[in-house]
């Protein structure tokens, strides 16, 4: 990925440090407003140290996902609105195609989310839209490689581009 290989690196380590601080600190705070109501849980009690540390990872995840996303768009207002459409808008999409399929439903990173911070198995109306705990890790990486895959290409193609033909597309 040539130049930007190091911020790609830099980036992921920093937003993973920041996310799971993050999510330490939102589990102890909350934990700190529940135990006077009698709802404290504890990261030693089963499956709560996994979800909380997911939790961090899956808000890293979703960072980097935005950092190919704008490398590939380059115009900030576009990628941030790529974003919002992927973490916000494919969902009511995906259940205007949930008459005839519940596979999108799978690959959504908001119910990938939701399949690795839980600590109770999916239920409700509509279980069977929360991926199984290994897809749900299998959709982060698959995002993860997607988008930064698509940035590589996106960067190298442009190093092959002409250094005319770049002042070009450069100037306003």
């Amino acid at each position: 990925m040539g130049q930007k290989s190091p911020k790609t690196l830099v980036l992921g380590t920093f937003a993973r440090i920041v996310c799971e601080v993050c999510a330490f600190a939102s589990f102890f705070l909350g934990q700190a407003v529940l135990s006077g109501r009698g709802l404290d849980v504890r990261l030693s009690q089963a499956d709560v140290l996994r979800a909380v540390s997911f939790a961090g990872i899956y808000m890293a995840v979703v960072t980097m996902v935005g950092f190919g996303l704008g490398a590939v768009i380059r115009h900030t207002a576009g990628a941030m609105a790529a974003m919002v459409a992927l973490v916000f808008l494919a969902w009511p999409a995906v259940r205007a195609m949930e008459s005839f399929t519940s596979l999108p439903d799978r690959m959504l990173l908001v119910n990938a989310a939701d399949a690795l911070t839980a600590i109770h198995s999916a239920s409700g109306a509509h279980p069977e839209r929360i991926p199984y705990f290994g897809f749900a890790c299998l959709d982060l990486v698959l995002y993860l490689a997607t988008f930064l895959g698509l940035a590589a290409w996106r960067i190298s193609r442009d190093a092959y581009a002409s250094p005319i033909r770049l002042a070009r597309v450069s100037t306003p």
